[in-house]
């Protein structure tokens, strides 16, 4: 199949095409995803800009993928856990609130505690560089 260089010559059907052949490429389905998704997003800003009339892989659903499935803590791993801190220094009671923290609202290693205001009941969180408040 030919394929056009102008966008608002593109159809559906070239893009299932290409999909095709990424799959006989063995290209994993998150990275076809990834690409379907940037494609998307292409064509919206040029139907926005009214470079073309609409968008043809708006149709178009994602790749199925497989589910990761990740193990969690048994509840006598998370009591040892909690018994490792010492509570009677500050900092063994510091770590044994922020694993509370952890546990209780479910934060990941993506996440950073900065700050408690303990009088004002608010933990800043810092993540990609800002600063969330809960």
């Amino acid at each position: 199949m030919d394929y056009t260089t102008n966008p608002a010559l593109l159809t559906e059907a070239m893009i299932r095409d290409v999909i095709r052949r990424m799959m006989d490429y063995s290209l994993s389905p998150t990275t076809i995803n990834h690409r379907l998704r940037s494609l998307k997003q292409f064509f919206s800003y040029l139907v926005t800009e009214a470079m073309v009339s609409k968008n043809p892989a708006d149709r178009l659903d994602k790749q199925k993928t497989k589910k990761t499935i990740i193990e969690t803590f048994t509840e006598e791993q998370v009591a040892l856990l909690l018994t490792m801190p010492n509570k009677a220094t500050f900092v063994g009671f510091r770590d044994y609130v922020i694993m509370l923290l952890l546990l209780d609202t479910g934060l990941g290693e993506r996440y950073q505690v900065i700050s408690f205001f303990l009088s004002v009941r608010i933990i800043c969180l810092f993540r990609d560089g800002t600063c969330r408040k809960g």
